[in-house]
């Protein structure tokens, strides 16, 4: 039976890759058992860091085939279970893709399905850890701190130090976008301690990029430009297109501080010509921000204005915070008026960091004078 599960497992997989959800749906009955339901979330979360919809959409399918397992044959409580399962990780899919309205809807079905199963240890501390996720994303971050501390103690407690280590990096995490530069960095070099770098590569190389930032929020360059580059191997190994071009902009911001601005300048060129390959248009504006800052810095005075004006357009036609549009029009008008009485420098260089930051914080306020 044991062998006969992984084989249908591996159908599983197989039918998957070559259908999508829909040869599972649509499939034979055989694989819309467990192994379908585990296949399923398998792969959905492989696509996490690849394509958040189609994420979404094979944690949909495992909803559906949870649906309609049959109590009789996998047990009453475990049934709940499995439903219990496969909903809160449709919550994390659509957390991932941004849709923070049907992830709560979906959080709240697992929750449900939680106090009608067996109420396994496991599956709630899953539950708490998706919760905390979508709570850091919604910009509430006390809650998601309170959630991820309990989250923390809990493997503690059960001396899983990898799981400890990843509450503490993602709490790390929240703490760079709530601008606690500080706090950010003594967590997540705690969480990257405890964390068992063969268990979850990625997660390591995730948690290493996060500390960086956080020396450079703290402008501490020798210490971010040193740990980054004994790092360059786990980003060839584990990293992404998109890993790669943050790695370049994490070398333009780097070089900037330090003041080689031929570097950043090509840096920051890169950087910002792969992500609007890439269809990332803010991240791109950013970008071209920093990029106007060293622009401006090596007296290249037309192209600063005409890369400064090109990224703010991006900015003025998104639905951005309200802070996050004051900072463009404060910085628009002062290009405009190429005003003497200010150091515009100064205000382009924080202007892209405050967006940065509002991207993932909508309740910051901008500064002009800060």
């Amino acid at each position: 039976m044991i062998d006969q599960g992984k084989d249908l497992y591996q159908e599983a997989l197989r039918v998957i890759d070559a259908k999508g959800p829909f040869g599972i749906l649509d499939g034979p009955a055989r694989l819309r058992g467990l192994e379908g339901l585990d296949a399923l979330l398998s792969r959905s979360w492989d696509q996490r860091r690849e394509s958040p919809r189609a994420m979404v959409a094979l944690a949909r399918a495992a909803t559906e085939v949870a649906e309609k397992l049959s109590p009789s044959r996998v047990g009453k409580q475990e049934v709940w279970d499995h439903r219990c399962r496969a909903w809160g990780e449709l919550a994390n899919a659509q957390r991932v893709a941004n849709d923070y309205e049907r992830a709560v809807q979906s959080l709240a079905a697992a929750l449900r399905h939680l106090v009608r199963g067996s109420r396994s240890e496991e599956l709630e501390v899953r539950l708490m850890d998706i919760h905390a996720s979508l709570e850091g994303h919604r910009c509430h971050f006390y809650e998601a701190f309170d959630i991820l501390n309990v989250v923390a103690s809990i493997h503690l407690k059960k001396g899983d130090h990898h799981l400890a280590g990843r509450a503490f990096v993602k709490k790390g995490l929240f703490k760079n976008y709530h601008g606690e530069s500080g706090e950010a960095l003594d967590l997540t070099r705690r969480g990257r301690e405890l964390l068992d770098e063969s268990r979850d590569p990625v997660l390591y190389l995730q948690a290493m990029h996060n500390e960086v930032l956080s020396l450079m929020n703290l402008e501490r360059y020798p210490e971010a430009r040193l740990l980054l580059w004994s790092n360059l191997g786990r980003y060839e190994r584990h990293g992404g297109t998109i890993d790669r071009l943050k790695l370049r902009g994490l070398w333009g911001l780097i070089n900037a501080g330090m003041g080689k601005l031929d570097e950043a300048a090509r840096d920051f060129e890169a950087e910002r010509r792969g992500l609007q390959e890439e269809g990332l248009s803010y991240t791109a504006a950013v970008a071209g921000l920093d990029l106007a800052a060293v622009y401006f810095e090596q007296g290249r005075i037309a192209e600063t204005e005409a890369v400064a004006f090109d990224a703010l357009a991006v900015f003025q036609e998104m639905d951005i915070p309200e802070q996050g549009q004051l900072s463009v029009l404060v910085l628009r008008k002062a290009l405009e008026m190429r005003l003497a009485t200010i150091d515009l420098l100064a205000l382009i260089r924080r202007t892209a960091k405050f967006l940065r930051r509002v991207e993932h914080d909508s309740t910051a306020v901008f500064d002009p004078t800060a």
